[in-house]
């Protein structure tokens, strides 16, 4: 199952030795930060990634450092020792340096993550309040053939002060969990963070629900899904399904009333659920019990002999509206 992380694709992990270089955009890392690179490896952290960050006529660097922990995990390695550090404990840091030249920075502020491992992702001004934002990618470890518990992909977003700290501006803790069955799965939705939609401080979130995933009805390549929107609630500070705010995001179909008569069961099932995600359940409920009538399901049925046994009417009738109950938007 393919996953999507939080605005910015992981990178491979760098284990740094004293000659190491740091690489920004094709360019050579400052030398004081491979300096820093190389003082900070004998404490038992190691760099991943920075950012290089232009706010107002100063110019920043943000730095990621991982514990030993979390070097070398993600190359599948079957015969990859864990390494131990001899440090001990160590929590994954973020730090924030002024930059001065090439040959010298001054260190200004530092985050300690509490996870497996973190990703930076791109640094922009949201609310053009003259503060760079920094979105961190949050990751566990899960245990190996295990399901990736839903706050795997969490992700937080911290500000550049005018102070030249950091400061959080929201922590993303969940979205909805998938469903199969009406019974809810470790296995979380695709949570995906974009650009922002309707112009506030705050990236919305798109949640992909892959609703029929492993159901006998559908191939692996074309089972239903839908991508429901979650906007940041300030008052509540968490995220809410919105997804009729966004009706423009959505491929409904021309009319509710009438339904083509070849529609193929994937786009039949996906215009139920964006219907529903919009708000407008009572048209999703009409929309199945015109659409699923027993020529049509019949014609379904005998594209594919395989799957016929589980494209009844009944059945999907009944998981359909278990599926978009899920779909109540916020008030």
């Amino acid at each position: 199952m393919k996953r999507f992380v939080f605005l910015s694709c992981l990178v491979l992990l760098t284990t740094v030795f004293p000659n190491a270089v740091a690489q920004w955009k094709g360019r050579q890392a400052p030398q004081y930060l491979a300096e820093e690179i190389f003082r900070s490896s004998k404490d038992c952290y190691y760099f991943k990634e920075y950012l290089l960050i232009k706010q107002n006529k100063q110019y920043y660097f943000v730095a990621s450092f991982l514990n030993r922990e979390a070097i070398g995990t993600h190359f599948n390695d079957k015969a990859f020792t864990k390494p131990i550090s001899p440090c001990g404990k160590r929590l994954q840091q973020v730090r924030l340096y002024r930059y001065i030249n090439d040959k010298k920075a001054v260190f200004n502020d530092s985050l300690f993550i509490d996870t497996f491992t973190i990703a930076l992702g791109n640094a922009s001004d949201f609310d053009q309040s003259g503060t760079t934002k920094i979105i961190i990618n949050h990751l566990c470890n899960p245990p190996q053939g295990a399901m990736a518990p839903l706050l795997c992909y969490a992700f937080s977003i911290y500000e550049i002060t005018k102070r030249e700290k950091f400061r959080s501006v929201l922590t993303v803790g969940n979205v909805p969990e998938r469903y199969i069955d009406g019974q809810p799965q470790e296995d979380p939705l695709e949570p995906v963070v974009t650009d922002n939609f309707d112009k506030t401080p705050y990236p919305e979130c798109l949640a992909i629900d892959d609703f029929w995933e492993g159901d006998l009805a559908f191939r692996p390549d074309d089972f239903p899904k839908v991508t429901l929107v979650y906007t940041w609630d300030n008052a509540a500070k968490v995220y809410k399904h919105h997804s009729d705010k966004f009706i423009q995001r959505f491929s409904l179909p021309a009319s509710l009333d009438s339904i083509p008569e070849n529609i193929h069961l994937v786009t039949f099932m996906e215009n139920v659920m964006s219907i529903a995600a919009i708000g407008k359940h009572e048209q999703a409920q009409k929309y199945i019990d015109v659409g699923l009538t027993k020529e049509r399901v019949d014609a379904w049925k005998a594209k594919d002999a395989q799957r016929a046994q589980h494209i009844e009417p009944d059945r999907l009738r009944s998981k359909l509206f278990v599926c978009i109950a899920r779909y109540k938007t916020n008030p």
